[in-house]
C-alpha cells in the first residue's frame, strides 16, 4: 500500500524529510498485519480475494489506522512546534506591540514636552512684559558729525521735560530736568525719567574756523517732545550736530540803513528770519514749520537779526522756512543814530544816542519800534551738508527812499514833527509788501 494521505486540519506533515520513513515503516506493519489476517482466514477455507477482504474489513479503514499511528508516533513533536511557532508569533506580536506602544508614547511625550515648552515661552513672555511695563523710561541716543561713523564724543545733551499742569511757569519753555554727555562712541543715556513729555538738546558744532563765517545761527538740536510712561520704549535718538551749511544774508541797496529827510533820518530795520517761529525749546503744543524735527534753534532765538550785512553763518542741512521784514524807526536828528555798542552780534535795533532827540529808549535800551512794519513770508529752501546758501534781501520797484519821499510830497511834509508822517510811513507799508523780497541762491 503505498497511497499519502493528509492529517485531519491542515497539510500533510509528512509532504518530506522523515515523515516518509515513517509512512513506509507504517503500511508495512499494516499490510503485514493484513496478510497475517487473510493467511488466517485462508486456512479456515477462505478463497484469496475473500480472505483479503474479510481482513481488511475487519481492520478497519486503513487511511485512519494510519494517520492515528503516525500522530502517535509524530504528535508530540508537531505539537512542540505548533508550540513554538505560536510562540514565536506571540513574541512577534509582542514586539510590534512594543514598539507601536512605544513610538505612540514617544510621540505622545514630545507633544507633551512641546506643549509644555510653549507653555514655558508664554508664561515667561508674560513675565517679560509685566517687568516691562513696570520699567521706567529712558532716552538713548546718538550725536555724531555729519555722518554716523563719527561720533560727537563728549558732548552735553539736555533733557527737558514739558510739565502737564496747567499754570507752571516752566510747562511751555520746558524744565531742564538732566545733562549727560556722550562717551566716546557719542552714546548716551538719560538713566531713569518720571513720566511726562520729554525732548533732548544738544549744541551744534560747526566743521572748522572760517574768517567769512562769524557764528554759529543756531546755537542747538532738539529732538521731537515724546510721551513717556512707565514701561514705555522710546526709539533711540539721532542727532547730528554738525552745522555745515554756510548761510550768507545780504540786502541790496533799495533798502538802506537810515532814510534822510532835513535835518532828520528815519532808522530802517531789515530783518530775515530762517527757522520757525516756536518757542525754544518748542513744546509739544507747537509744531514747527515743515514738521521739521530735529529742530535748529538756542538761547531763544530761532531768527538771524543782521544789521551790517552781509553776515554769514553755519547752520545744520534741513529745509528751512524764511521770512523778511521791514519797520522804519521813529525820526532823530542826524548823527545821533548809532549802533548799539553793547548789542548782541547781529541784532538789527539802533541805539539812540540823545534820548532828547525824539527817539523812545525802552527798559532794555533799545528804540521803542514804531509803525509801521511790514513782514512777508517766503516759500522755504533746503539745504545739504557743507551747501553754501545766500539770502538777499531786496525791494522791485523804487528803492525805499524814493517811496518815502514821495509819500510825504504827496502830503505836504516838510517836517519830521507833523503829524502826517505818521499816515505816510503806514502808506509805503502797504506798498511795500507786494515788493519785498528774499531771493535765494543756493549753490551747488
Amino acid at each position: 500500500m503505498s497511497e499519502s494521505f493528509a492529517h485531519e486540519g491542515g497539510a500533510d506533515p509528512r509532504a518530506s524529510g522523515p515523515g516518509e520513513s515513517l509512512d513506509a515503516e507504517l503500511e508495512a506493519e499494516i499490510a503485514d498485519h493484513l496478510a497475517a489476517a487473510a493467511g488466517e482466514l485462508m486456512r479456515r477455507g477462505e478463497t484469496p480475494d475473500a480472505a483479503a477482504q474479510l481482513a481488511r474489513g475487519r481492520f478497519g479503514d486503513v487511511e485512519r489506522i494510519k494517520r492515528q499511528c503516525w500522530w502517535i508516533q509524530k504528535g508530540d513533536e508537531v505539537m512542540f512546534r505548533t508550540l513554538g511557532i505560536g510562540l514565536l508569533s506571540l513574541l512577534a506580536i509582542g514586539v510590534v506591540v512594543v514598539a507601536v506602544g512605544g513610538w505612540q508614547l514617544q510621540r505622545n511625550f514630545a507633544a507633551r514636552t512641546e506643549e509644555l515648552s510653549a507653555q514655558l515661552a508664554s508664561l515667561t513672555k508674560t513675565q517679560q512684559a509685566m517687568l516691562a511695563q513696570q520699567r521706567p523710561p529712558e532716552i538713548t541716543g546718538h550725536c555724531y558729525l555729519g555722518d554716523p561713523s563719527k561720533p560727537a564724543a563728549d558732548v552735553e545733551v539736555k533733557v527737558y521735560r514739558f510739565s502737564e499742569i496747567a499754570g507752571l511757569s516752566s510747562s511751555r519753555r520746558g524744565l531742564l530736568v538732566r545733562r549727560v554727555r556722550t562717551d566716546s562712541d557719542g552714546r548716551f543715556q538719560t538713566g531713569v525719567l518720571t513720566a511726562g513729555d520729554y525732548s533732548l538738546l544738544a549744541p551744534l558744532q560747526a566743521p572748522s574756523a572760517d574768517n567769512d563765517v562769524q557764528a554759529l545761527l543756531f546755537a542747538e538740536l532738539q529732538t521731537r517732545p515724546q510721551f513717556l510712561t512707565t514701561g514705555s520704549d522710546a526709539p533711540p535718538e539721532k542727532l547730528d550736530v554738525l552745522a555745515s551749511a554756510h548761510l550768507r544774508l545780504e540786502y541790496d541797496e533799495s533798502i538802506p540803513d537810515v532814510i534822510p529827510f532835513g535835518d532828520h533820518e528815519f532808522p530802517v530795520s531789515r530783518n530775515i528770519y530762517v527757522g520757525g517761529a516756536c518757542e525754544f525749546p518748542t513744546p509739544p503744543t507747537c509744531e514747527p514749520p515743515n514738521e521739521r524735527w530735529p529742530l535748529p534753534g538756542g538761547s531763544g532765538v530761532a531768527q538771524g537779526y543782521p544789521s551790517k550785512l552781509p553776515q554769514a553763518y553755519y547752520i545744520p542741512a534741513g529745509t528751512y522756512p524764511a521770512s523778511a521784514s521791514i519797520s522804519i524807526g521813529r525820526p532823530a536828528p542826524k548823527g545821533k543814530l548809532a549802533a548799539p555798542p553793547s548789542a548782541r552780534p547781529g541784532f538789527w535795533a539802533f541805539w539812540a544816542l540823545d534820548a532828547s532827540a525824539g527817539v523812545a529808549i525802552g527798559a532794555d535800551g533799545l528804540p521803542i519800534p514804531s509803525i509801521p512794519s511790514v513782514t512777508v513770508n517766503l516759500p522755504s529752501f533746503e539745504v545739504t551738508a557743507r551747501q553754501p546758501v545766500t539770502c538777499r534781501l531786496k525791494l522791485s520797484g523804487d528803492p525805499l527812499e524814493k517811496r518815502v519821499a514821495a509819500a510825504f510830497a504827496k502830503l505836504g511834509i516838510t517836517d519830521t514833527a507833523s503829524p502826517e508822517v505818521k499816515t505816510a510811513l503806514i502808506e509805503v507799508a502797504q506798498e511795500l509788501k507786494p515788493d519785498l523780497q528774499l531771493e535765494v541762491t543756493i549753490d551747488k
